[in-house]
């Protein structure tokens, strides 16, 4: 019986034209790339600029260097057990 219904009422949507726009991949990346340096250099600096309760105008970035996380499983578990019990 639906099937009846689907073959008697059912119309495919009509597709519109879809433009292809091609940019090199490699440009792209390095687009993408500098856009999330930007917005992190700008989290940190405000959030340095928040903990001094200065302004972000006072503080020169110079250099970010990722530190490996060197904390053992069970804590990272116990972190997350915590923060997950809070809802």
């Amino acid at each position: 019986m639906l099937d009846l219904l689907r073959i008697l009422f059912y119309k495919e949507p009509k597709k519109a034209p879809v433009q292809v726009v091609e940019q090199p991949v490699a440009e792209a990346e390095a687009e993408a790339e500098e856009d999330n340096m930007e917005e992190l250099v700008a989290v940190i600096t405000a959030a340095v600029a928040a903990s001094l309760q200065t302004s972000t105008h006072n503080i020169i970035v110079q250099n970010i260097v990722r530190v490996g996380d060197t904390t053992p499983t069970w804590g990272r578990a116990g972190r997350v057990e915590q923060m997950n019990s809070r809802f």
